[in-house]
């Protein structure tokens, strides 16, 4: 998963974005069961497309 904010790619779904400051989801649904959890990460889709541009070593400022 990639930040929604930067686009720096994120090591799990959900992750907190230290490039940028940002959060990557807006709630995270828990379901437990005897022999396992479950998490499911939830966000507000963007109210504008994205456009996703190369992926490129600089990072923003």
């Amino acid at each position: 998963m990639d930040c929604r904010r930067c686009g720096t790619e994120l090591e799990r779904p959900g992750d907190y974005c230290l490039a940028c400051d940002t959060a990557n989801c807006d709630a995270v649904v828990a379901a437990f069961e005897r022999e396992r959890a479950t998490l499911t990460f939830l966000r507000d889709p963007p109210s504008t497309p994205r456009v996703r541009s190369p992926k490129s070593s600089a990072r923003p400022p």
